[in-house]
């Protein structure tokens, strides 16, 4: 049953990344953050979507994606990007949804993630998405938060 979407929102169909949607992503990727720190260069993708190619996922019209960092106990929402155009209509919501969906089912029970103390809209999504604020990065430059969410 598909999840409840506010009005002016797009279903969207989320698969796993493949290498072939690597020049997609790099292109989404640089649409949604620019040259922030260098940005991710396009074998990075490629690279992560060999070593985890069971938790990079895609929307199938490539307006966002989502890459979780399996670890040997804690996963990491390492990156997670949905196009200007795409944005505040429900993809965020139904990737993120579709990442703790994944992750229950193969019996991980938190969630962590680093943001931008300064990207307020995100921390307000995350937030809004049970995540709360367990520490901050001070070594990098801006400050990070620590968020966790248990599953």
């Amino acid at each position: 049953m598909p999840i409840p979407l506010k009005p002016g929102t797009r279903t969207c169909t989320i698969r796993k990344a493949t290498l072939q949607d690597v020049a997609a992503i790099h292109a989404l990727d640089t649409a949604v953050f620019g040259d922030i720190d260098g940005g991710y260069p396009s074998f990075f993708f490629g690279h992560m979507i060999s070593i985890f190619p069971e938790s990079f996922w895609v929307t199938t019209d490539l307006g966002g994606y989502c890459f979780i960092m399996l670890g040997a106990v804690t996963p990491w929402l390492y990156t997670i990007a949905v196009h200007p155009d795409c944005q505040s209509k429900g993809y965020g919501k139904q990737l993120m949804d579709y990442c703790e969906t994944w992750l229950r089912k193969h019996r991980y029970s938190t969630l962590c993630l680093n943001v931008d103390v300064n990207n307020f809209r995100a921390i307000k999504f995350y937030e809004n998405r049970g995540f709360y604020v367990i520490g901050e990065r001070v070594d990098t430059d801006p400050i990070k938060l620590i968020m966790q969410k248990l599953l």
